[in-house]
């Protein structure tokens, strides 16, 4: 037996616990080839959902960073998403803790 993962994208995070005041920087690769350009979309308790396009960098990762907003602190997500060359629906989402400041 031996474990398989199985996602659209390997993100690699900045941080999994961030306060207030801190930027996060979200690092991928796609796991296909894709039509579309990535949106990364930032969640975070007590704050308005935060999407924006991925830059794509000389090495063919993407990088998207957010500011982390004045909030309670809980459990927030980065969600990673874009269409596949087949045109199917590619998405990761990764955990993040949000601290107290």
């Amino acid at each position: 037996e031996r474990p398989v993962w199985v996602a659209g994208f390997a993100v690699t995070p900045s941080a999994t616990k961030v306060v207030p005041g801190n930027s996060l920087s979200v690092g991928f690769v796609s796991i296909e080839p894709l039509t579309s350009r990535p949106t990364v979309t930032f969640e975070q308790p007590g704050r308005p959902v935060v999407k924006v396009a991925a830059t794509r960098l000389a090495d063919g990762s993407y990088k998207a960073t957010f500011n982390v907003g004045t909030g309670p602190a809980g459990a927030g997500s980065v969600k990673v998403a874009a269409t596949d060359a087949e045109g199917g629906a590619n998405s990761t989402t990764v955990a993040i803790t949000i601290g107290a400041r």
